[in-house]
């Protein structure tokens, strides 16, 4: 049970790092689109923000994931 276990942080950790990739690549059309509707005109900079920041915890945690599994020893001795 602790092999897939790790196995399972391991993809966890490997999606949660594309995820945070995926929103770096996805900021430029949301932030166009937020500027053509006019409501967050005044805050633009504030809505950049706090996109990069939620794509640089993702990244963050999904990296700590995968050090921690590669760490650990992976599946190493899990019989």
């Amino acid at each position: 049970m602790t092999g897939s276990k790790n196995t399972i942080q391991l993809v966890w950790g490997a999606a949660l790092t594309l995820m945070g990739i995926a929103v770096f690549f996805k900021i430029p059309s949301v932030v166009q689109r937020l500027e053509a509707a006019g409501q967050f005109a005044d805050s633009m900079f504030f809505v950049r923000f706090c996109f990069f920041l939620i794509g640089g915890i993702l990244i963050i945690g999904g990296v700590k994931k995968i050090v921690g599994y590669f760490r650990s020893g992976g599946d190493a001795g899990a019989d």
